[in-house]
């Protein structure tokens, strides 16, 4: 018997392979339509507001509708209705859309009022301040179909869980909420996770959001401290488990001396020094030397822990020397694209050889086909994620815990 599928759009974050990479390793499938920042997938699951809260990379879920069935949909509203109308990509015929759906709510005797102000696409701040999805409703145009706005992503929680947590350390490295959700989903559905870098604790947060059991440590004890008042935070505001008992000292390159119950491992290592300006070569290597040490001595002291085919999510960090000279700040705008880093100094490309000797593999994020526009290659693919004018960016990689081969062994009689 084949399960009924619905279609749904997908309005994607600014970096739309990191964002589908994590559509399919939580969903499991690959999009139907990939155009831009846009994607549409036919999946037999109900994808609401709480899957939506769970995802860091996508903005809007909208389910595929007819324009009957908006109709009908608006008409069970008995005060006026409060909608709007989103057209993807460009909006070259959103007044016009915008114009008639009111047009045809007023023949059905409906009184109604759109919110697209100077008929502009509708922001995520808009849909939750009009109140739109209990007034009336988004709607949005892609391709020649309608689309009705299911989820949205809340900024507003996002803001209050990054700016708002008791403990909020600039110097030490600040990591967004929204990419620690990215990297605990790419490790898929798991329960348990462990962070050995866990600074303030953003990861154990987000894993807390999302009822999963988590362990964190870390070599600095007033980082513990910052976690541990972090986590307590989010159990009271957020109504979440209170993870701050998981949350111990350690340095991560060391022999873990607790038995851990996990599924794998999300972090982001320490990326090294804040850089307003791109360092010179010979300081950049001096970097990267240190880095080494730590980033190889926590992937062995984690293989001894970890069963083969268990996964950790890690954060390497590379430069951007993309229109950028050494020694000075950058001024040109800053893209995603791969081909923007054809001289990028990535710290994993110093140490893959190494890594694959430890028994971890590189796993390949272009075998997901789709995933082309903003990949990293050294030999496998990796992901990026960065702002514009970063001069230290993330390359976010998923290593797997390779299956030791059998080797047969002859008998001697």
């Amino acid at each position: 018997m084949n399960e009924y599928k619905t279609n749904y759009f997908f309005l994607l974050g600014r970096n739309p392979s990191l964002s589908l990479a994590e559509i399919k390793s939580v969903l499991g499938i690959n999009p139907k339509i990939i155009v831009e920042n846009y994607a549409v997938f036919s999946c037999a699951e109900n994808l609401d507001q709480s899957f939506l809260d769970r995802l860091g990379g996508t903005q809007k879920i909208a389910r595929e509708i007819s324009y009957e069935k908006i109709l009908e949909k608006f008409s069970e509203h008995e005060s006026k209705i409060i909608f709007g109308l989103s057209q993807f990509p460009g909006k070259k015929n959103l007044k016009a859309e915008l114009i008639k759906l009111k047009k045809d709510l007023r023949k059905k005797g409906l009184k109604a009022r759109f919110v697209n102000k100077n008929f502009t696409n509708l922001s995520n701040e808009v849909f939750y301040r009009e109140k739109l999805k209990e007034k009336g409703g988004e709607i949005i145009l892609f391709q020649g179909k309608y689309y009705l706005v299911e989820a949205v992503q809340n900024i507003f929680s996002y803001s209050k869980r990054d700016y708002e947590k008791p403990s909020r350390n600039t110097k030490r490295g600040l990591l967004p909420p929204k990419l620690a959700q990215i990297m605990i989903n790419l490790l898929g559905k798991k329960s348990s996770i462990y962070d050995p870098f866990c600074g303030d604790g953003v990861i154990l947060m987000e894993a807390a959001l999302m009822n999963l059991n988590a362990y964190g440590s870390d070599i600095n004890g007033r980082a513990i401290q910052d976690a541990q008042a972090n986590l307590n935070w989010i159990s009271e505001y957020f109504k979440t488990k209170n993870l701050q008992e998981n949350v111990f000292l350690r340095d991560a390159t060391l022999r873990l001396n607790q038995k851990l119950k996990i599924d794998g491992i999300v972090t982001e290592g320490f990326l090294g020094p804040p850089q307003d300006k791109l360092p010179k070569r010979e300081q950049r290597e001096k970097i990267f030397s240190n880095l080494k040490k730590i980033y190889l001595g926590f992937l062995k002291s984690s293989k001894e822990f970890l069963r083969p085919e268990q996964e950790i999510i890690l954060i390497f960090p590379f430069f951007n020397l993309s229109n950028k000279k050494e020694g000075s700040k950058r001024k040109n705008k800053f893209t995603m694209k791969s081909e923007n880093y054809p001289s990028g100094h990535y710290l994993l490309g110093a140490l893959s050889r190494e890594i694959n000797d430890l028994g971890y593999q590189i796993f390949d994020f272009q075998k997901w086909s789709y995933l082309n526009s903003d990949t990293i290659k050294h030999g496998s693919s990796t992901l990026i994620y960065s702002r514009k004018d970063q001069v230290v960016c993330r390359e976010i990689v998923k290593l797997v815990v390779r299956v030791l081969e059998k080797i047969n062994v002859p008998k001697f009689y």
